[in-house]
């Protein structure tokens, strides 16, 4: 009870404001994948692949873990298989790129 009473409100509400920036892009990046996901098993659109890229803020707040990560292109079973977000206040997304056969 101690703890709670030390904490102002002013860091309460910046503590609030992380978590819920942290869970908007969570969801943000869930629902992207699974809409990709979706799209890839219509017969009649046309690519037939995404390339799925990291991206962070790029900026000074970036963390070692992620800026590695920055840019880098993963498929599929690549993504399927990494832990996103990467850590906790992950600031990052995955942008998606259709790759078309030729």
């Amino acid at each position: 009870m101690e703890d709670i009473e030390k904490l102002s409100f002013t860091g309460i509400r910046s503590r609030i404001r992380m978590l819920t920036d942290y869970f908007v892009r969570f969801m943000w990046n869930q629902t992207q994948y699974e809409t990709v996901r979706e799209w890839e098993k219509e017969d009649d659109y046309v690519p037939r692949a995404f390339n799925y890229v990291w991206m962070t803020n790029f900026d000074d707040r970036v963390c070692p873990i992620c800026e590695p990560l920055h840019g880098e292109k993963f498929t599929q079973n690549q993504m399927d298989a990494l832990e996103f977000p990467a850590h906790h206040a992950c600031r990052c997304w995955i942008d998606t790129q259709a790759v078309t056969e030729r």
